[in-house]
């Protein structure tokens, strides 16, 4: 039998868009195989059918309630398609034409929609204030040490935010019977929710040298004849500041000293390590130096691998 998968991004306060679409695609010939969370499957058939969706956490989690929620709408003609694992269920019904459109309809009074439209803007608020926590969590980093992953961050809470809000008051439209219109206005919710996604993508991609002041990555073969490399960075202003160090090499003494104005301000070597430390450093330049004792034969090389971050 013909298949077809059509993707799409459906918040709970768009379950009518989501809606709309399957029964469109019903009147062109495909009916709902499995409905998802990103995605419905269809498949070609001369069958017709009238579908809705349904909200239930209970009935996903207790048997008892399960049996009771499906037998109810099982006596009204529904026939359950599958359910999510956040507690969506897909359901349909043949559909007679020409009868009344009064006979597809799930809610039979309004405390029925209220009541999930409440369920949802409740969760909805416990999503916002996670978001608002992450928000101002990284926005106090963001102030204090300027990094990139943090900016991000912020941009995305911010969207995750107006995604929610955007939806609560589209719940709180239909708890008033305007849900219609809704189908018909755009999408705010989704455009926020692609803003929130690429600021998490941006944040996630974001090179690790970022969030540093200072960022040394070295890479090499090395024995006892590779000179010592010396690299020089800049401190803007007097600050405490974490140093990372991270070394690694098939063999051989790593040595990794930093210096301003020849005197050594830290120093260590050895075979592997790494280090997280803190130092007081003032403004002015200092050099990093790295130097390699092979502990082999002199006429082999050593793949050796140096980090240093300043942030």
């Amino acid at each position: 039998m013909e298949k077809k998968i059509r993707i799409g991004i459906y918040f709970a306060w768009d379950y009518d868009r989501e809606e709309a679409k399957v029964n469109s695609m019903a009147k062109d010939g495909w009916q709902l195989k499995k409905g998802g969370l990103f995605h419905h499957t269809y498949e070609r058939s001369n069958k017709s059918y009238r579908y809705k969706i349904d909200y239930n956490s209970s009935a996903k989690f207790n048997d008892e309630s399960y049996r009771r929620y499906i037998t109810l709408f099982e006596e009204q003609g529904w026939e359950l398609i599958n359910s999510t694992f956040n507690g969506w269920y897909y359901f349909r019904k043949p559909y007679i034409e020409g009868s009344n459109e009064n006979e597809y309809e799930l809610y039979t009074d309004d405390f029925s929609l209220r009541d999930m439209l409440s369920r949802w803007t409740f969760i909805a608020r416990i999503i916002q204030v996670y978001f608002t926590v992450f928000f101002v969590l990284n926005l106090i980093h963001f102030i204090l040490e300027k990094r990139y992953f943090n900016g991000f961050a912020i941009l995305s809470s911010l969207f995750g935010i107006l995604v929610f809000q955007s939806g609560i008051k589209s719940m709180k439209r239909k708890s008033v019977q305007e849900g219609n219109r809704s189908a018909k206005r755009i999408n705010v919710s989704l455009l926020l929710f692609i803003g929130m996604l690429l600021s998490f993508i941006l944040m996630v991609a974001t090179p690790n040298k970022y969030h540093y002041d200072y960022w040394l990555k070295y890479t090499q073969l090395a024995n006892n004849d590779t000179e010592k490399r010396i690299e020089t960075f800049t401190i803007e202003k007097d600050n405490s500041y974490m140093l990372d160090i991270k070394n690694s090499g098939d063999r051989g003494i790593i040595r990794v000293r930093i210096l301003k104005d020849d005197s050594v301000i830290y120093n260590i070597g050895g075979l592997n390590y790494s280090l997280t430390t803190r130092h007081e450093l003032k403004k002015g330049e200092y050099q990093i130096e790295i130097e390699y004792d092979s502990l082999d034969l002199l006429d082999k090389n050593s793949n050796i691998s140096v980090f240093v971050g300043l942030r």
